[in-house]
């Protein structure tokens, strides 16, 4: 892929190498949320070898930058801390933010340090990341990180702002870049409305809360060659609805039930 800003037609030619390399090797790709998050404590190591364990080979997971810029797992942006007052992330250093129990004998992992777990058990090059990641200075965090780890490759970055992810474009030209549509998005702009944009940015994945979108409002992306991603499909009832939509890639926090087709 060109150093350069690529274009939706490279992303989803890259989309289709990174399918080839998932655990099933066709759509959808299963992606564990928050790791297998529905037996362990989500974004932390144990959930992330779990999900391995399990065969999934595609992990999502939520990036924060602590105040002196360590990149790390964390999935709301407030965390309690010794007073039990919400603190934003990035406002504490790491030294508080490592000393946080996440569950079962847990702490909030670095992004390096999973990496380098992975790489150091011989996995890393197999795994596909999708990573939930809000401001400009952690996605080029992250592209130096990935860059040490040489899987620049093997990285969506998801994001509510389409700018963003124009800018990603630029810091990480061979990640792929994805859209976390709301409700209140598609409210505002409209289905058509959130098509254009994606034409103009070059984004070439949407990513929809399975409840919030149906088999309708999905043929409009698939009639515009656009990936629909769903998240949310947690239960047997919610994977029925998901695949009525054709996605290209689920995110579940029980993703050997997506692959059973099996309740947890």
């Amino acid at each position: 892929m060109s150093e350069s800003s690529p274009s939706i037609t490279q992303l989803k030619d890259h989309w289709k190498h990174l399918v080839e390399r998932s655990t099933s090797g066709k759509s959808p790709v299963i992606f564990a949320h928050r790791g297998a998050s529905g037996i362990a404590p989500g974004n932390t190591l144990i959930a992330f070898k779990l999900a391995m364990d399990q065969g999934i080979n595609a992990i999502e997971g939520d990036v924060k930058l602590s105040l002196d810029s360590k990149l790390l797992f964390f999935h709301t942006s407030m965390l309690k801390f010794l007073t039990e007052i919400p603190m934003p992330v990035w406002v504490l250093p790491w030294r508080f933010i490592a000393s946080r129990n996440m569950g079962m004998g847990q702490k909030v992992p670095l992004v390096r340090d999973v990496f380098a777990f992975f790489k150091k058990e011989g996995l890393l090059d197999s795994m596909i990341w999708s990573l939930d990641i809000r401001g400009t200075p952690g996605i080029k965090k992250l592209a130096t990180i990935c860059k040490k780890f040489g899987n620049e490759d093997s990285i969506l970055v998801c994001n509510k702002r389409p700018r963003r992810l124009t800018r990603c474009k630029r810091i990480l030209p061979h990640a792929i870049p994805v859209w976390s549509v709301t409700k209140r998005v598609v409210r505002r702009l409209k289905i058509p409305g959130i098509i254009k944009i994606c034409q103009k940015r070059g984004i070439p994945a949407v990513n929809f809360k399975q409840d919030d979108i149906s088999p309708e409002m999905a043929a409009s992306f698939k009639q515009e060659r656009l990936l629909l991603f769903m998240w949310n499909v947690h239960d047997g009832e919610r994977l029925k609805r998901a695949m009525e939509c054709k996605p290209d890639a689920i995110y579940s926090k029980y993703p050997e039930m997506v692959v059973s087709g099996t309740s947890p």
